[in-house]
């Protein structure tokens, strides 16, 4: 028999029961646990299925992006990547309906309660395909526009230079005739204004700027959002995600199943328990700041897929069989999350903040501008002393 709740535990446990039911947003809808059960594994193959797509197309973008990179600036127009992408989204649609409906014909417990959303989940087939057609065109276009940018930089660079010297030939004729010479505040006045002037000839179109760790945040809600009312009440009372860092995830004894804990038998094997899991959170995140490093030292651009991958790094863990016997609560997973997708939020922004430093055409010329007003200075001191040279021999020849 149970000990009968005093007053202050019937409370709290009211008060627990009502904040449920404010949070919940899904699982009501069903009419019994073995109808919700069934979903949930319905749900989870989805999230399996959406997530092999994913992983296909973005293997799939990171080949043709190698291959526009190779491209010369002539190819970039006749590459064949738009068909081919038709074909892999098709194909990858019609293979996540195929397992559906392979899954509805496996006899797997209780599907026949939930095949009134089958279609849903065919709908979103159909969504993910549009939206991984939208992600794939964005990237290839970005990768064009990027080649066709540094190509045009490198033309620039030499075109450049060859206006760099028309334009020292005609400041020492027009020296030459006016006889003065021009000092170095001169000299770097005139500078400023061809380079204006050339500037606004070429009118370089920037990449644009992405807020990295506001797609981060969004991705990690939607990863959470149908996982139950304790955590849509723990991820509603969360924190800003450029809160949380990887260093500062700390234990606490909320993170284990309360039941559990009532089942141990001192206080030792508590602390051995709680030690247990604090090993699993400082393994899995060391896990994660290993991939987080790696991408974020390749000096390519941020990927949405980087977040979905740091996801399922850490769902696969939380879903293993032995991880399972350690009875940690949805609030461990919830704070592990948000303390790798914090950390993952701060390096992802620094990395998409430094590709479009080093690869945006307008900031990449400004670059060269010291190296331009250098070659400027130095071609009108050589022009000017050969001049002078030549004036000072016809001089003496002549008298």
């Amino acid at each position: 028999k149970k000990s009968p709740r005093d007053i202050p535990q019937f409370i709290e446990w009211v008060k627990s029961l009502w904040n449920a039911v404010k949070h919940e947003n899904f699982i009501f809808s069903f009419r019994n646990s073995l109808m919700a059960e069934a979903y949930n594994h319905l749900s989870m193959k989805y999230s399996e299925w959406d997530w092999g797509f994913r992983r296909e197309m973005h293997l799939w973008v990171s080949e043709q992006e190698t291959l526009i990179q190779n491209a010369s600036p002539d190819e970039l127009d006749y590459l064949n990547w738009r068909q081919e992408l038709q074909e892999k989204l098709l194909c990858g649609e019609q293979q996540i309906v195929k397992s559906l409906n392979k899954y509805f014909e496996s006899g797997a417990s209780n599907l026949h309660l939930v095949e009134k959303y089958r279609e849903d989940f065919v709908r979103s087939a159909n969504s993910l395909k549009h939206e991984l057609e939208s992600y794939s065109n964005s990237k290839c276009n970005d990768a064009i526009h990027i080649k066709k940018g540094r190509h045009k930089i490198d033309t620039l660079q030499m075109e450049y230079l060859k206006v760099v010297e028309e334009k020292v030939d005609r400041l020492l004729e027009k020296c030459r005739k006016e006889e003065y010479q021009l000092e170095h505040q001169l000299l770097e006045r005139e500078f400023e204004r061809m380079w204006r002037e050339t500037l606004s000839e070429i009118s370089p179109v920037p990449l644009e700027n992405r807020q990295i760790y506001s797609d981060i945040e969004l991705c990690l809600r939607k990863d959470l959002s149908r996982r139950g009312s304790s955590v849509n009440l723990k991820v509603q009372t969360a924190k800003s995600l450029l809160s949380y860092r990887i260093d500062a995830f700390e234990m606490k004894p909320e993170y284990i199943n309360p039941s559990f804990w009532s089942r141990m038998t001192s206080r030792l094997s508590n602390q051995e328990h709680l030690v247990k899991v604090q090993e699993l959170a400082y393994s899995l995140m060391s896990e994660c700041m290993q991939y987080i490093n790696e991408k974020a030292d390749s000096r390519g651009d941020y990927d949405d897929n980087y977040c979905g991958e740091l996801l399922r790094m850490i769902n696969e863990k939380l879903r293993d069989s032995e991880i399972k016997k350690l009875h940690t609560t949805p609030s461990f997973e919830v704070d592990l999350k948000f303390h790798v997708l914090g950390q993952a939020a701060h390096s992802f922004q620094k990395m998409h903040d430094d590709f479009i430093k080093e690869n945006d055409p307008r900031v990449h010329l400004e670059k060269l501008k010291p190296q331009f007003f250098s070659t400027f200075k130095d071609l009108y001191l050589e022009k000017d002393a050969h001049q002078a040279r030549a004036k000072s021999f016809c001089d003496q020849c002549l008298h």
